[in-house]
C-alpha cells in the first residue's frame, strides 16, 4: 500500500456516502437511478449544458424535432427518478453543498427559514 494512503481514515465508499462529496448529472443521463440506488439521493447535483455551444434552450428544436421543454422539465418528467430525489437534485443538495439556507418568500411562510446541515463533518 502506498504511504500516502496512510492518511485516509475511511474507505472511498465511506467518503462518498459521508455527505461531503457531490456528483452532477444532466437530466437525460441514464445512470441516475443506478446512482441513487448505490450512492443515495443526497449526493447528486443538477447540471446543464447552458452556455455551451451545443446547449438547447426552452422552445428550440430538440432531437425528435419537437420544441425542447427545458432541462428542469426533462428531469421532473422522468418516471424512474423518485420525487424526493428530484427535489434534492434541483435544490436541496446544492443548498447543502454550498452551506446555504432557503428563505421562504411567500407571505404565507414569511419569516420562516429552512436550515441545512453544516458541511463540516
Amino acid at each position: 500500500m502506498p504511504e500516502r494512503w496512510a492518511y485516509f481514515s475511511a474507505k472511498p465508499s465511506e467518503y462518498i456516502k459521508s455527505g461531503r462529496v457531490f456528483f452532477s448529472c444532466e437530466p437525460g443521463d441514464e445512470f441516475i437511478p443506478l446512482f441513487l440506488e448505490h450512492i443515495g439521493e443526497h449526493a447528486m447535483l443538477f447540471a446543464s449544458d447552458y452556455l455551451h455551444l451545443d446547449s438547447l434552450f426552452m422552445g428550440e428544436t430538440w432531437r425528435d424535432g419537437k420544441p425542447y421543454p427545458g432541462t428542469v422539465a426533462n428531469l421532473m418528467a422522468r418516471e424512474d427518478v423518485p420525487p424526493s430525489a428530484k427535489r434534492k437534485i434541483v435544490l436541496d443538495n446544492s443548498l447543502n453543498c454550498y452551506a446555504l439556507e432557503l428563505r421562504a418568500s411567500s407571505s404565507a411562510t414569511a419569516g420562516s427559514t429552512r436550515k441545512f446541515p453544516s458541511m463540516s463533518k
